[in-house]
């Protein structure tokens, strides 16, 4: 079966990388600090592109493939965090040295409790010509 879904990932982690080429000229340019933000938000969700792709493409055994899942999630978490950095920087909000060990905070909790819990990976089962993913 071809992973399309993983190549299709594989290619949006392409396009990010490419967004990641521009911004960075941009921001060598300017030395913006929100374009800076963004750019280190375009690095880590092509990062997590490229990681959420890496099961379909490179690990086929389940346990792997749980614990790169696991770990997927942790770029993407930073991303949002520069994201609302962004935010607070558009509109001159106080806190905006609290919001950034906020997320890391919520990144602790949340890949801490996915290593205690560990559910188990998804699993596809065929029927005729359809997989049903369970």
């Amino acid at each position: 079966m071809i992973p399309l879904l993983h190549i299709t990932t594989l290619v949006c982690a392409c396009f990010c990388f490419f967004v990641v080429r521009k911004l960075y000229l941009s921001y060598r340019e300017s030395k913006d600090k929100n374009i800076g933000n963004f750019l280190k938000t375009f690095i880590l969700i092509g990062i997590y592109f490229v990681s959420i792709s890496l099961p379909g493409l490179v690990v086929s055994d389940p346990f792997w493939v749980q614990v790169i899942d696991v770990f997927t999630y942790i770029p993407l978490f930073l991303a949002s965090g520069f994201l609302i950095n962004i935010a607070f920087n558009l509109y001159h909000l106080s806190g905006k040295k609290y919001i950034f060990p906020f997320i890391l905070t919520i990144i602790i909790i949340t890949t801490t409790l996915s290593i205690i819990f560990f559910a188990p990976s998804e699993s596809s089962s065929a029927d005729g010509v359809f997989y049903y993913w369970l």
